[in-house]
């Protein structure tokens, strides 16, 4: 697993088109809800800021991030390793989730750094679950002709043959 981890990490980290993906649909729109909180509570006087919206807009994130990517594994991948890895992954965003949201408000010091931190691994499960998606990689598309150019002379010939 730890192979195939490190394989998933590196592979499309110098592809422009998963970037792209990443930046804007993962990191932009889905995670709208924490945009549109830091603006709000920026947009506020310094002591009347209130933090509790966008704390609860970090612990509504990372679970539903984690749950796609869990499933889409599952989905895709066609091994029990990487079933027990994503079940195992889903279970524990599940408890996490579920701590954190229920966690009293303000939210102390130590309940932001474990939503940020449970943020920055649903975003690095979203990149392993799709580094290999082909849609999302620069290059030769899997619909492509292999075996050289299609247009070229076929090799052989008929002679010798009996019908």
């Amino acid at each position: 697993m730890r192979n195939e981890l490190a394989r998933r990490t590196k592979r499309p980290a110098r592809e422009f088109t998963y970037w792209t993906y990443f930046i804007v649909c993962v990191l932009g729109l889905g995670g709208l809800g924490c945009w549109v909180e830091l603006v709000q509570v920026n947009g506020e006087a310094p002591a009347v800021r209130d933090w509790n919206n966008t704390y609860t807009a970090l612990v509504t994130f990372f679970p539903a991030l984690i749950a796609s990517s869990c499933v889409q594994m599952v989905f895709e991948v066609k091994s029990k390793p990487w079933h027990a890895f994503s079940i195992g992954l889903l279970m524990l965003s599940l408890v996490v989730g579920l701590a954190l949201i229920s966690h009293a408000r303000p939210a102390s010091a130590s309940a932001w750094f474990w939503a940020i931190v449970a943020c920055l691994t649903s975003l690095w499960i979203w990149w392993i679950a799709n580094a290999d998606n082909p849609s999302l990689h620069d290059g030769a598309s899997p619909d492509d002709a292999v075996g050289g150019n299609p247009d070229a002379a076929l090799a052989g010939d008929l002679s010798g043959m009996k019908v």
